[in-house]
């Protein structure tokens, strides 16, 4: 290890929060616009949970093309803190895209209240053949290798700090504007026809592998009440996606994630055609999203939504506000009401700490909650849903790509992700650990043990 000082991971992914929203309002100018309406709702709404969170959180999405270049992403990532949770496979959802995804980010609970800053980031499965034919994959394959992603003296200084066990103090400034540029857009002129041959697969797959690397695809603030900013930004003349993505507001306490988004823009950019001519054409792949973070359950509360979300798409509802009807009532009826309802059914992961009752017999964990020795609170939800994801990439397409009939995921996916970030974090086990760190601390607080709690 070097004796130099190192800079702070929490530090670093604050400033590259930051340096990536000032880049992303100046590329996309009604980003800033929805993040002044998402500070107008929150600011309105009162103290809430991670209050102290909600005007800097952010997280981003990216899309590279190859496992190696994930691979490098992984590398620098790891540097601010952030590592990859979660496996999500965009290829089986009600319109398939070529990526499989997952999402860098702090795991520690004081860390992601320090900055609690992700990065979504979706990797094409160039090799698939359901979508891309033999000679598709040849040249992705050779038109991959060939672009350089990361610079040379960022790969330098990721190499440095690796070896030093972190970043060094003197270069921490130059490290966040190295990786800025590597999420800036990028002006180099796409070959038209070989976009084109792209586009007709999925639009998500032109994006990825059309242009000279990777770029912000959207910036998400986190709001307090989503359905109140979906309509303030209509109101205000924006055109937003025609659904709420994820689990809908029900008696309980929000629950998962809720997203939306404004429309994916008309952005120009510079198209070299066959002959060499230089022309300016239209693309609409970047968005503004937004989102709304509830409690996280466990899986067996997931089933429960999943259940629910599954029953309103059978029975095909006419309108979307009876879509929702239907799930909210399939909510109430399987999921209890409270968070102490929820924990006590094994619903939903949640901190304990202790109550202002002195304990006095109480046998179990539930007992102690019910007699006030201990008190239950929410633990964040800090993931993703792949349908949401899914749907939000999907209604902002311009059309939905070449049809594929057999949607079902390749076995060697998820290790193939898994090998190039070197860990993959199951969600769960850090929301089941978190939860079980909390409950420790409080019965030695009460002065009991877990082996003496039935």
């Amino acid at each position: 290890m070097s004796s130099t000082p190192l800079a702070s991971p929490n530090d670093m992914r604050a400033s590259l929060a930051a340096r990536l929203s000032a880049m992303y309002a100046e590329e996309v100018p009604k980003y800033g616009h929805l993040v002044d309406a998402t500070n107008r709702i929150n600011a309105n709404h009162g103290d809430t949970r991670d209050a102290d969170r909600l005007g800097t959180e952010r997280h981003g999405a990216i899309r590279v093309a190859s496992f190696d270049e994930l691979e490098q992403i992984s590398a620098i990532f790891s540097l601010f803190g952030m590592e990859a949770v979660g496996y999500y496979d965009l290829r089986t959802s009600g319109t398939p895209i070529p990526v499989v995804s997952t999402a860098f980010r702090p795991t520690a609970v004081g860390d992601l209240a320090a900055s609690p800053f992700r990065m979504f980031t979706s990797t094409l499965v160039a090799d698939d053949e359901r979508f891309f034919s033999s000679d598709l994959q040849a040249e992705l394959a050779r038109r991959i290798a060939e672009r350089t992603l990361v610079s040379d003296e960022l790969v330098d200084l990721v190499d440095a700090s690796v070896a030093a066990g972190g970043v060094a103090e003197a270069d921490s400034a130059r490290f966040v504007a190295l990786t800025v540029d590597v999420f800036r857009l990028n002006a180099e002129p796409i070959d038209e026809a070989w976009h084109a041959q792209l586009d007709a697969v999925s639009p998500v797959a032109s994006d990825i592998a059309a242009a000279a690397g990777t770029h912000l695809n959207h910036l998400t603030p986190r709001v307090v009440d989503i359905a109140a900013l979906h309509a303030l930004m209509e109101a205000e003349g924006v055109t937003m996606i025609d659904r709420i993505q994820g689990p809908p507001s029900w008696d309980g306490p929000d629950v998962l994630l809720r997203q939306t988004s404004f429309r994916a823009l008309d952005e120009t950019r510079s198209f070299i055609d066959a002959d060499g001519h230089a022309a300016e054409k239209v693309v609409r792949v970047r968005f503004g999203e937004v989102e709304q973070r509830g409690i996280a359950l466990t899986p067996q509360g997931r089933a429960k939504v999943d259940a629910a979300m599954d029953v309103a798409k059978t029975a095909a509802p006419a309108t979307e506000a009876e879509r929702l009807d239907i799930i909210r009532a399939e909510l109430n009826a399987s999921l209890g009401s409270t968070i102490e309802a929820l924990a006590a059914a094994g619903d939903a992961y949640v901190e304990y700490q202790p109550g202002v009752s002195a304990v006095d017999g109480q046998a179990t964990v539930d007992d102690l909650v019910a007699a006030g020795c201990i008190t239950v609170a929410p633990i964040t939800y800090e993931d993703f849903l792949p349908a949401s994801a899914a749907g939000i990439f999907a209604s902002n397409l311009t059309h939905d790509g070449a049809q594929v009939d057999d949607t079902s995921a390749r076995l060697d996916d998820a290790d193939r992700l898994r090998e190039a970030v070197g860990t993959l974090h199951d969600p769960y086990a850090l929301y089941a650990a978190q939860q079980h760190e909390s409950l420790t601390r409080t019965l030695e607080a009460l002065g009991l043990s877990l082996e003496e709690i039935s």
